[in-house]
């Protein structure tokens, strides 16, 4: 009896410790992934805005757009410019 408890305490003790790895890292990880300026310093650093039609003004429309749907509970992640929208149908139901 006392044996199978050790090993309870074992298996409870690793998996509480890969838990608190896990929670860890992602508490680490949100403040980065829902900041704005994070995407725009990569996307000047890569040249994103040379390779697509948009500018680096439209860019963080954009980010700003995806990170207020993903993060801050905003309805949709569409954005228009000029009347087009920039994401397809696939690409909204994809995210939702």
């Amino acid at each position: 009896m006392k044996k199978v408890l050790k090993v309870c305490d074992y298996i409870i003790s690793i998996m509480f410790s890969f838990l608190f790895i896990l929670v860890s890292a992602f508490i680490s990880i949100i403040p980065i992934a829902s900041n704005n300026a994070y995407y725009m310093i990569q996307f000047e650093k890569n040249g994103v805005g040379k390779n697509l039609n948009y500018s680096i003004e439209q860019l963080g429309e954009i980010t700003k757009a995806i990170t207020n749907y993903m993060f801050h509970g905003a309805k949709s992640m569409q954005v228009y410019f000029e009347g087009e929208p920039v994401f397809s149908p696939q690409a909204i139901s994809h995210m939702a």
